[in-house]
């Protein structure tokens, strides 16, 4: 591809990600006032419509709340009928810093292997 096509992609991606930037606020703001006074279900302009969704409450309770649950029930199987544990590792902030000093070489890259998982490249618009 040529240099001056380039550059043209180049100013043409970026002005189009400040649209984009702008539309999008305006939309939020659009939103929230549309919110405010509009009730749940289907409302209609005059060639587009929109569905004002009121979901049910998420059922996400918080490490403090599993304990209390357990006590109101007073029945352990009932409880594992309603929950299941779950157990899950995540790897430590700086872990690649951390593996160096920890294992050796040969190790590390075996561990790398396992864990590493390709990200593709992508933009960062100015």
């Amino acid at each position: 591809m040529e240099l001056d096509k380039q550059i043209s992609l180049i100013e043409e991606g970026c002005r189009l990600k400040a649209q984009i930037e702008s539309d999008s606020a305006r939309l939020k703001e659009i939103g929230e006032m549309l919110l405010e006074v509009l009730p749940a279900g289907p409302h209609h302009g005059e060639s587009n419509s929109m569905l004002i969704v009121e979901p049910s409450p998420a059922v996400k309770p918080g490490e403090k709340d599993i304990e209390p649950v357990r006590l109101v029930l007073e029945d352990d199987d009932v409880f594992k009928k309603l929950f299941d544990r779950v157990v899950s590792y995540k790897p430590v902030k700086g872990f690649r810093d951390k593996l160096a000093v920890l294992v050796d070489k040969r190790k590390q890259k075996r561990i790398l292997a396992l864990v590493e998982k390709p990200t593709p490249k992508y933009i960062k618009w100015g």
